[in-house]
C-alpha cells in the first residue's frame, strides 16, 4: 500500500489570499469573542466609524419656562451641548508560526466540487482553523479592555518593568471613562448620577438578612424619575453583587417569591418589569452598580479605512522558515450620555479581574513528569508546588536531578536536553516540565 505523501507548503500567496477573506471581520474580534456580553449589557456596536466619532448631547438644566401672566416670564437655562468623543486606538498584534504547519491539500467546495471543473472553489480547513485561533486570541486581548482598559498606561521603557496592568493599555474602557467623569465632576451626587451606596453583601442570615436588596431599593429611588420610568433599565453588576441582591430579595419576600431569571443569565424583579440586572465575572471585582439604558454604552470599530488588516509574510528576524502574521484594527468605547436621565452609578470601587490570558501573571510553573524518577530545582531550591510568580526579567537557573529514572529533556516553554538551563522570565505565564524516563 502506497504511503500518503506530506503536502507541500501551500505558499505565501495562498496564505495572503486566505487572510484577505478575514479583513472585514478583524475589527469585530472583541465582539465575536464574547457576543453575549455586548447583548446582555446593552452595549451598542458602532461599525465603520473613522478615527474619532463625536456625539453632541444636550444636557438639560433648570426647569421649563413659566408664564403666569402676560409679561411675567420666569427665566431658565435650557442646558448645554456636551461633546462625547469616541476615540479609536490602533492596535497591532504579531504572531509567529512555523511554515511546516501550513502544509495542506486544498478541498474543493461549491456546486462544481468533484466534477473536475476549473470553476470549483477551494478551501483550506486547517489553515482557516489556525487563523480563527489567532483572531480569537486577538479578540480576547481587545475584549479584556472593554470595561477596564486605560490607554494612558505607559508602554515599557528601557530599564523599567512593565506594570501589572500593561495588558489593559489598548484603549479606554467603559469603567475607566466613568472614573474620569467622576474625577472631573461630570458625575456627582449633586448632578444626580452618583449614589453613595452602602455595602452590598450576601445575606449573613439566609432567613432574615435582606440588607442587600434594601440597599438596591435605595439606589433605585435615587435615580432620576426619567431613568426610573424608562422602558428598559440595565443594571450592571459582578456575579457576587448581583447574586447577593437576588438572594436578599428572596429573603425580603419570606422565600415566597424570587427574582425572575432570564434565559440569557440576567434577571428581573416581579414588581419592576423594566429593570434587568446583568452580571458577569469579567465586569470586575467590587460592588459597583451601573444603571443605564440600552445603547448608552458604545463600542466603536474603525473598519472604513485601512485600519483593519491581517497580513502575512514569510520569514522572521529569527528564522526564514517562520510565518509572520500581523493583525491590526482600531477600536474604542464611550458613554453617549452621562445625563441622570440615562445613567446613574454607585460610588463603590471596581477593579479588573485576574486574567488567565498572556499578559497578567508572570507565573512560572516548573515541575517533573514523575517525582520518583527525578526532581527539579529552581535557583538551587526545590521547584515551588503550583509555580511561583517572578518579576519580569528575572533570570532563573533550572536543574533537573535524576532519581530512579534518566533525564531526557525539557518540555513546554523551553526546548533543551541539557540538565541545567537558564530562563529569563517574560511577561506571560510559562510552564516547564523536566521529562524523566
Amino acid at each position: 500500500m502506497a504511503q500518503a505523501q506530506t503536502p507541500d507548503f501551500v505558499g505565501i500567496d495562498t496564505l495572503k489570499s486566505i487572510a484577505k477573506d478575514y479583513d472585514q471581520t478583524i475589527g469585530l474580534s472583541a465582539v465575536s469573542y464574547r457576543p453575549d456580553i455586548f447583548s446582555r449589557f446593552g452595549i451598542k456596536v458602532l461599525n465603520g466609524i473613522q478615527n474619532m466619532n463625536i456625539k453632541f448631547v444636550l444636557i438639560r438644566k433648570g426647569h421649563v419656562t413659566e408664564r403666569k401672566v402676560v409679561g411675567n416670564v420666569k427665566a431658565s437655562s435650557i442646558g448645554y451641548l456636551d461633546e462625547r468623543p469616541l476615540q479609536v486606538y490602533l492596535n497591532v498584534a504579531k504572531f509567529v508560526d512555523n511554515r511546516d504547519r501550513y502544509r495542506e491539500l486544498p478541498q474543493p467546495v461549491g456546486p462544481a466540487a468533484g466534477q473536475g471543473n476549473d470553476s470549483a472553489k477551494f478551501t483550506y480547513p486547517l489553515i482557516n482553523l489556525a487563523i480563527d485561533s489567532i483572531l480569537k486570541t486577538y479578540g480576547g486581548d481587545l475584549f479584556d479592555c472593554l470595561f477596564h482598559g486605560d490607554a494612558s498606561i505607559p508602554a515599557v521603557a528601557d530599564g523599567v518593568e512593565k506594570p501589572k496592568n500593561y495588558y489593559l493599555r489598548l484603549y479606554d474602557g467603559l469603567i475607566t471613562m466613568l472614573n474620569k467623569d467622576v474625577a472631573n465632576g461630570l458625575i456627582s451626587e449633586k448632578n444626580g448620577n452618583l449614589y453613595n451606596a452602602g455595602s452590598i453583601e450576601a445575606p449573613a442570615d439566609p432567613q432574615t438578612d435582606d440588607s442587600a436588596y434594601q440597599e438596591f431599593k435605595k439606589f433605585r429611588l435615587f435615580w432620576n424619575p426619567a431613568l426610573r420610568s424608562a422602558n428598559k433599565v440595565l443594571v450592571w453588576a459582578n456575579d457576587e453583587t448581583g447574586e447577593a441582591i437576588a438572594d436578599a430579595y428572596s429573603v425580603s419576600k419570606a422565600h415566597h417569591k424570587d427574582v425572575i431569571w432570564l434565559d440569557n443569565g440576567n434577571y428581573k424583579f416581579p414588581q419592576w418589569n423594566n429593570i434587568e440586572v446583568c452580571m458577569d465575572a469579567e465586569y470586575g471585582k467590587g460592588q459597583k452598580l451601573i444603571a443605564t439604558v440600552p445603547d448608552n454604552a458604545q463600542y466603536g470599530i474603525d473598519t472604513s479605512g485601512s485600519n483593519s488588516y491581517i497580513g502575512v509574510r514569510e520569514g522572521s528576524d529569527n528564522d526564514q522558515l517562520d510565518i509572520m502574521w500581523q493583525i491590526q484594527s482600531a477600536q474604542g468605547s464611550r458613554w453617549e450620555s452621562y445625563s441622570p436621565t440615562k445613567l446613574c452609578v454607585t460610588s463603590a470601587s471596581l477593579t479588573p479581574v485576574a486574567l488567565s490570558g498572556d499578559y497578567y501573571e508572570d507565573l512560572i510553573e516548573v515541575r517533573s513528569n514523575d517525582t520518583a524518577k527525578g526532581t527539579v530545582k529552581v535557583n538551587g531550591e526545590p521547584a515551588p508546588v503550583g509555580g511561583k510568580e517572578y518579576p519580569a526579567g528575572t533570570v532563573l537557573t533550572l536543574k533537573a536531578e535524576a532519581g530512579t529514572g534518566t533525564f531526557v529533556g525539557w518540555s513546554g516553554s523551553i526546548d533543551s536536553t541539557e540538565a541545567e538551563v537558564t530562563v529569563t522570565v517574560g511577561y506571560q505565564p510559562m510552564s516547564i516540565t523536566a521529562m524523566f524516563k
